[in-house]
């Protein structure tokens, strides 16, 4: 007997302007997104000196009762990318709040999630404007969030609710064999 699929599903975009999402798909106006709860100090010049992670507080919030999955996006720094120690740092973070939460996780690259959410990057499709597109496809399939998600800065919140639609469906596709 196959268990039964989690009714949860939480994605998590580890960057600092990354996000967390709930994905519930038998309700799924239920779903939430939240922006990655990071704070930092800031000096002249707008360089970032100081990140101070405060919790996941939205895996605080769901009822203890209902099955979860979490996913998270394995992600590594991007060649010349600015703050990248601090990228690895907060992604190492997150993965030692879930540990010590004791909620299971799983993590899953890019590559293999955007294009199955029909985000593949086009050749000429540069980082900013796939970051973008994924924004409108969280809209367009999530518009209860559209407030949410209306700034370009979104476009994390809208990845973490896209992964958790992804784990979703490789959950349900599992369940179905």
């Amino acid at each position: 007997m196959t268990p039964a699929s989690p009714t949860h599903f939480i994605g998590i975009d580890p960057g600092l302007t990354g996000g967390i999402a709930l994905y519930v798909p038998d309700v799924v106006t239920d779903s939430r997104v939240w922006a990655m709860p990071f704070k930092g100090d800031y000096v002249d010049g707008g360089k970032l000196v100081g990140i101070f992670f405060h919790g996941l507080h939205p895996l605080d919030t769901l009822p203890v009762s209902r099955r979860r999955q979490v996913v998270i996006e394995l992600v590594h720094s991007r060649p010349r990318q600015a703050g990248s120690f601090n990228f690895g740092l907060n992604t190492g973070i997150i993965h030692g709040v879930l540990g010590a939460l004791n909620i299971p996780f799983q993590t899953v690259a890019p590559q293999k999630w955007k294009p199955a959410m029909g985000l593949q990057r086009h050749p000429d499709e540069e980082y900013k404007a796939n970051k973008e597109r994924s924004r409108l496809v969280a809209i367009k399939l999530f518009p209860h969030l559209a407030n949410d998600l209306k700034l370009k800065k979104d476009d994390g919140k809208a990845e973490a609710l896209l992964l958790a639609v992804y784990a979703a469906h490789q959950s349900m596709r599992k369940d179905s064999k």
